[in-house]
């Protein structure tokens, strides 16, 4: 598919659902130990120096209508608030180690700390706020999730644009299954899947676009 179709898509789409894929950044496993805080660090300011997915999207999308679901733990979207639903959390909030409370903390406001940060409830270390650990603090997702649910019901008869970018098998449940399954059964949405190696799409859905690329050549060439 040319670039210039991909752009007439995008511009002439007033109602966008963007699925973010685990592997929107190149590295997207979490610290080995959640208990090690220089390795939070290290992590974490690795993302500092990778695409930003936060202002990119602020930039291109900011007269749209438009809903993120992201599986990315690393794709800090702190400016979409009320716009996000990100299943998997985010490395970019702190948890208590023991869920002793469902309050988060912004990481930015430790990252100068030497020492490890405490939950100012019962002293246990704070944690990134990510599925991988055992007591993973969730009540801020059900908010989002009834956001992402209201978003898709409240534009059900409009005319959708399904953004899929750099998903993988690790999406299906997520993001490529019901992203699928919303553009089988709507005959006004459209699929645009933007990988740089899996573009496959089924078939059954007849308004469907893949194109080829990596998110930072695709973000940039809509900016």
């Amino acid at each position: 598919m040319k670039v210039k179709e991909i752009k007439k898509i995008v511009k002439e789409s007033s109602y966008i659902l963007i699925g973010l894929g685990a592997s929107i950044l190149k590295k997207v496993d979490p610290p080995i130990d959640p208990l090690n805080w220089d390795e939070i660090k290290e992590y974490n300011g690795f993302l500092s120096n990778t695409i930003d997915i936060n202002s990119k999207i602020s930039k291109i999308f900011n007269n749209k209508d438009y809903f993120i679901i992201s599986t990315s733990w690393n794709s800090n979207l702190s400016d979409h608030i009320g716009r996000v639903f990100t299943p998997n959390g985010s490395c970019n909030k702190l948890q208590c180690y023991n869920a002793c409370t469902e309050e988060l903390w912004d990481f930015i406001d430790f990252k100068d700390r030497s020492s490890h940060p405490k939950c100012p409830y019962c002293n246990s270390p704070l944690i990134m706020n990510i599925t991988t650990d055992t007591y993973f603090v969730d009540e801020h997702l059900q908010i989002q999730e009834k956001s992402y649910y209201k978003w898709i019901h409240k534009n059900y008869n409009n005319k959708i644009l399904l953004l899929e970018i750099e998903t993988s098998e690790l999406d299906t449940k997520l993001i490529k299954g019901p992203f699928e399954n919303i553009a089988t059964a709507l005959p006004n949405v459209t699929l645009l899947r933007v990988n740089s190696s899996d573009l496959g799409i089924p078939s059954t859905i007849k308004k469907q676009y893949s194109f080829k690329s990596s998110p930072e050549t695709f973000f940039k060439l809509l900016s």
